[in-house]
């Protein structure tokens, strides 16, 4: 029985599944994922204020503080959290483990010291109702949701974002008739799109039948500092809805003025899909060489307790079982021995890397990214 992985909600480097429940949709067009940006930038309100005129409160937040601004309370997001945290030159990770110990008193007098010795700055908190947020961020320890407003977005005044909407906007304008929204994603920490070019296609064989797999884009971007726009090419797997995210950052930059912005994202827009069909034979060859590298079921139980060994491509798939890495490798094992099925009844690469970009699609997108990422390096390497 699979159960939701849990983490430090205040780690950076990933987020509480239990405390952000992201919004995980598929379309087929972008009406969807405009309406939710939409949504969210109405809702949005950006407010400038001195580090110094912050009250700080210790209880039942989202994240186990509360950040007082006139007469209003706010919660936290996990990387709104980890933002503050940042400002105050103090680590996150201590005061997650002083709320765990119950220790209020000093997590609260240490905010207190640190914001004395950072007084100088000013802040520009991006803050949104929880009730249009894209997730209702649980509060540790009980089952009801955060009813009040959120910090998403601790920032500095001269941030400058690339908003979602000049992104789309461009999407719409540019993007050929054939291309089809696989999944999306608009939370508060950022927006992910995966589109797939169906004119695109390489056929691979399923057994005794052709499949296919299409070439696409994955473009993220974030209003909240947690990564600047970028735009990486993705093979999807039909058959079974999984994909790989290829290795070669086609395209990507960091904040611009909003003019230079958009010039720079239809360039490297149209840049990238010019590359897409000579990727898209690279990655037929790529899928059949890795067909044709068979394993031995040893060695097969070998290379998955390496992988999921492995912090970011491993652990987040053991997280998945209530039975840990053992049941992990046996579902690895069950979905390799069907990918033998269709050939000559040997475990392959092919299958391998299969079973763990099939068993990520349980992950928000998100968090899956570094699965396909690695399943994609796979593809292209010749070792």
């Amino acid at each position: 029985m699979a159960t939701k992985e849990r983490v430090d909600p205040f780690s950076v480097r990933e987020t509480d599944v239990a405390l952000q429940q992201m919004d995980h949709r598929k379309a087929s067009n972008l009406v969807q994922v405009v309406r939710s940006v939409n949504v969210m930038d109405r809702a949005t309100k950006d407010i400038e204020v001195p580090l110094a005129d912050l009250k700080f409160t210790v209880g039942r937040y989202p994240t186990g503080i509360g950040v007082i601004h006139g007469k209003t309370t706010y919660g936290l997001t996990p990387w709104a959290t980890s933002q503050l945290c940042n400002r105050m030159e103090m680590p996150a990770s201590y005061l997650w483990k002083l709320y765990r110990r119950e220790q209020h008193k000093l997590l609260l007098s240490n905010l207190q010291t640190m914001q004395r010795l950072h007084d100088d700055q000013t802040l520009l908190l991006r803050t949104v109702p929880s009730n249009v947020s894209s997730y209702k961020p649980v509060i540790i320890g009980e089952k009801n949701p955060w009813k009040g407003k959120l910090i998403r977005g601790v920032l500095t005044p001269s941030f400058t974002a690339t908003d979602n909407t000049m992104i789309l906007d461009v999407l719409k304008e540019y993007l050929p008739n054939g291309f089809h929204i696989t999944e999306w994603q608009v939370t508060n920490d950022g927006m992910v799109c995966r589109l797939v070019d169906t004119k695109g296609k390489t056929k691979i064989k399923e057994g005794g039948k052709v499949g296919a797999l299409y070439v696409g884009m994955v473009i993220s971007n974030s209003e909240v500092g947690k990564g600047s726009v970028s735009i990486e090419i993705f093979a999807y797997r039909l058959i079974c809805t999984n994909g790989m995210v290829i290795p070669r950052k086609v395209a990507g930059f960091k904040r611009r003025h909003l003019g230079e912005a958009r010039d720079e994202f239809e360039t490297q827009l149209q840049e990238t899909l010019a590359q897409l069909p000579e990727i898209s034979e690279e990655i037929g060859e790529g899928t059949e060489r890795l067909r044709k590298a068979r394993w031995n079921e040893e060695n097969s139980l070998l290379r998955i307790e390496s992988a999921l060994a492995n912090r970011d491509h491993g652990k987040p798939i053991v997280g998945l079982f209530d039975g840990g890495k053992k049941e992990a490798t046996e579902s690895i094992l069950g979905i390799m021995r069907t990918e033998a099925k269709k050939t000559d009844n040997r475990l392959t690469r092919w299958g391998f890397l299969n079973a763990f970009t099939s068993l990520a699609q349980r992950l928000p997108t998100d968090r899956r990214t570094a699965i396909e990422t690695w399943a994609g390096g796979m593809l292209f390497s010749r070792n």
